[in-house]
């Protein structure tokens, strides 16, 4: 949830990939490989996973899906066996945004893992450098759509103990 928020910065784009973002066919193509990764785990057994529709401001595509409930993840064998069907960054239009973190914002950025896993969440994951998006998510992916109880304080309360500001400007 929070390195969403501290990863949600892209580059400035070129007129190619303003061209591209623009460009119905490619991404109805990429639209249509989400569509069958989506069939495919509904078909071995997340029958509520939807498809929300493409967007430009994500790192990976299980960003664009719903309705994936947060015990099912790294734990659920739809994800590896829908794997070959997963679009990746050469499948879209526009690449996924990058989601490799600067030292000072890693540094950051397990400061606050550590904190909240002391406040409760022992099993919050450390940060990487540079994330595979390839890996299977952890519950905490998808905490805004399956919000888990306490971890939105706990996440203000490190931040502010660690003086660090909020993303809400508090």
């Amino acid at each position: 949830m929070a390195l969403a928020l501290l990863l949600a910065t892209a580059a400035c784009g070129s007129n190619d990939a303003k061209a591209a973002e623009d460009d119905p066919a490619a991404w109805k193509a990429y639209d249509a490989k989400m569509a069958t990764w989506v069939e495919c785990l509904k078909t071995n057994g997340l029958t509520e996973v939807r498809y929300r529709g493409h967007s430009t401001s994500v790192m990976n595509p299980k960003m664009e899906l719903e309705g994936v409930p947060a015990e099912v993840y790294n734990s659920h064998a739809a994800w590896e066996k829908c794997r070959p069907q997963q679009p990746t960054d050469t499948d879209r239009p526009v690449p996924f945004l990058s989601n490799e973190l600067s030292p000072e914002v890693l540094q950051e950025e397990r400061a606050i893992a550590k904190c909240i896993r002391g406040k409760g969440f022992p099993d919050y994951p450390d940060p990487e450098a540079k994330p595979d998006p390839s890996r299977s998510p952890s519950r905490y992916d998808n905490a805004k759509e399956n919000p888990i109880p306490g971890l939105d304080q706990a996440w203000k309360d490190c931040r502010k103990e660690l003086g660090l500001k909020s993303v809400d400007g508090g």
